[in-house]
C-alpha cells in the first residue's frame, strides 16, 4: 500500500513541476534555481516509486509462485513418512505434476519482470535458474517413479535413488534463505498480499 501511494505522490509532484515550471517562464534566476530543485527532488521520487513498485511486482510473482510449491513440499514430506507402497509412489508423481509447472510458470514472470533492483541480478539469476534446475530435474525423474513396482520390497531404496534427481531443491532452499535477505526485498516480503497470504498457507502445513 505504501509503495502504491508513493508512485501516486510522485505523480502529482510531476505534473505539479510542470505547472511550475510554465508559470516561472520568464521570470528570474532564483525562480529557476528553485524550479530546478524541485524538478531533481521529483525525478527521484518517481525513480524511487518506480523501484519500489518493480520490487513489489517481482515479490508478488515470487511468492505467487513458491507458496504453492513449499506447501506441497511439506504435504509429500508427510506423506513420505505415512504412506507405503503405491500410495508413496502416487504422492511423489502428484508432487511433480504440481509443483514442476508451478516452477516453471514462475521462473519464466520473474525473467520477464526482471531484477527486482539493479543491485540484485546475480540472485534474480540464481533464484530463476533454481526453479528451472529443480523442475528439470523432477521431470527427470517422474518415468522412473512411474516405473516403480509398489510390490518390490526394495521400492523405497529405489525411490530414494530417484529423489536425488530432483536435483537443485536445496539449491532453492538455499535461495529462498538470500533473497529474503536482500536489501528492498524484506520489506515486500512482509507486505506484498501475495507473500503475506504465502506464509499463511505454509504456516497452516
Amino acid at each position: 500500500m505504501k509503495l502504491r501511494i508513493a508512485a501516486a505522490c510522485a505523480v502529482a509532484a510531476l505534473s505539479l513541476v510542470g505547472c511550475s515550471q510554465n508559470a516561472s517562464t520568464g521570470s528570474g534566476s532564483s525562480s529557476a534555481a528553485g524550479t530546478s530543485s524541485a524538478t531533481a527532488a521529483a525525478t527521484s521520487s518517481a525513480s524511487s516509486a518506480a523501484s519500489g513498485a518493480k520490487t513489489t511486482e517481482w515479490a508478488g510473482a515470487f511468492c505467487t509462485g513458491i507458496g504453492p510449491v513449499m506447501v506441497s513440499t511439506l504435504q509429500l514430506l508427510k506423506d513420505t513418512f505415512t504412506l507405503e507402497g503405491a500410495a508413496k509412489r502416487d504422492a511423489h508423481l502428484k508432487y511433480i505434476d504440481t509443483v514442476s509447472p508451478l516452477l516453471n510458470d514462475t521462473a519464466a514472470k520473474l525473467k520477464t519482470i526482471g531484477p527486482p533492483t539493479p543491485e540484485t541480478a546475480t540472485e534474480h539469476q540464481a533464484v530463476i535458474d533454481a526453479m528451472t534446475g529443480m523442475a528439470e530435474g523432477a521431470a527427470k525423474a517422474r518415468p522412473a517413479i512411474v516405473a516403480l513396482d509398489p510390490a518390490d520390497p526394495a521400492m523405497n531404496d529405489k525411490l530414494a535413488d530417484t529423489l536425488t534427481q530432483y536435483g537443485d531443491m536445496d539449491k532453492l532452499g538455499t535461495q529462498l534463505d538470500t533473497v529474503d535477505k536482500l536489501p528492498g526485498l524484506k520489506e515486500a516480503f512482509e507486505q506484498t498480499p501475495a507473500c503475506v497470504e504465502a506464509k499463511a498457507s505454509i504456516a497452516g502445513e
